[in-house]
């Protein structure tokens, strides 16, 4: 992830609840960007979930 992004995420989540810089520096090792292309699926229906996103740019439909 860019810095651009991180500073979009941690100001977003920020207006939901205080996170300790020291939490979050923890927690954006743990990041990666994911691009997906039309057409393409996050998670399969039925599938048991096994990480979360955050949209920066675009939209993600559920089935």
């Amino acid at each position: 992830m860019n810095e651009e992004q991180i500073n979009f995420m941690l100001n977003t989540l920020q207006e939901y609840g205080n996170i300790p810089s020291s939490e979050w520096e923890k927690a954006v090792g743990m990041f990666k960007t994911l691009h997906l292309t039309k057409n393409e699926y996050f998670i399969q229906h039925g599938q048991k979930p096994s990480r979360m996103a955050f949209i920066t740019s675009g939209i993600l439909r559920l089935p």
